[in-house]
């Protein structure tokens, strides 16, 4: 018996291998699966379940991915309205991130969730923070399914500004540690919907070491790696000033 039958869609969007769109369509839950999707009347007659929803001048579809969300940064929504990006990152954002503190970045998680599952993302990729415990913590209450990973850098001054000496500056081997401990500790977790990725946070406050480093990590363990690159101009202009060539050249 399926526990729950969501009916009546005005269109039900499968995304299926046929790319089938139901008019007046319906899908049968059971746990935490979808078991049949189709017409209303046939999933009605097939399938009881202890609560029917009615979907009636909806639009049901599979759940988006939010591919690039920065958890904890939730909290700092207009602090840096109508900035250049250098002044956004150094002279706003790092420093709200250098401020928080682990209950202000749980809070921030819940609430990233609660408006990406309000808005219809069922999963997310977080490309670093320095409190992926928190957002590990807010996917495990929220049933979001997740892509964690940790904030690495290890250059702490470039022509766009200098990284806060509270929580932002590491040598190279803290860097590569304190990442490899989070995907042992998260990776696989929340019966499988969070995983873990390796990355660095921005290619110009990276070392060639630590990326070359962070790369054979996510080899080591089959993880995606993740980084901010060729994000805007000023960013390419400090890769070009200390290494003397752009992002996407230099990770060739």
């Amino acid at each position: 018996m399926a526990r729950l039958v969501v009916a009546h869609a005005d269109w039900l969007v499968t995304v299926d291998a046929e790319r089938r769109i139901f008019r007046d369509g319906a899908l049968a839950i059971e746990n935490d699966r979808i078991v049949a999707v189709g017409k209303s009347d046939e999933i009605l007659s097939t399938h009881q379940a202890d609560r029917v929803i009615s979907a009636r001048g909806k639009l049901v579809l599979p759940g988006l991915i939010n591919a690039h969300v920065h958890n904890t940064q939730q909290l700092a929504r207009g602090l840096a309205n109508d900035c250049y990006i250098q002044e956004w990152l150094y002279g706003r954002v790092y420093p709200f991130e250098a401020a928080l503190s682990p209950d202000e970045a749980l809070l921030s998680s819940l609430l990233c969730q609660l408006e990406m599952i309000k808005s219809g993302a069922t999963c997310f990729i977080d490309p670093g923070n320095h409190f992926p415990d928190e957002v590990a913590k807010a996917a495990t209450q929220s049933g979001m399914r997740g892509v964690l990973t940790r904030s690495t850098m290890d250059i702490h001054s470039n022509p766009r500004g200098d990284l806060p000496r509270e929580r932002f500056r590491e040598s190279t081997d803290e860097a590569l540690a304190r990442l490899a401990e989070v995907i042992a500790r998260w990776h696989g977790k929340a019966d499988g919907r969070i995983r873990a990725s390796s990355s660095v946070r921005n290619l110009y406050g990276a070392s060639d070491h630590l990326i070359v480093e962070a790369k054979a990590l996510a080899e080591r363990h089959g993880l995606a790696m993740q980084a901010h690159a060729a994000g805007n101009h000023s960013g390419q202009v400090a890769s070009l000033a200390r290494h003397g060539c752009r992002d996407i050249e230099r990770l060739d």
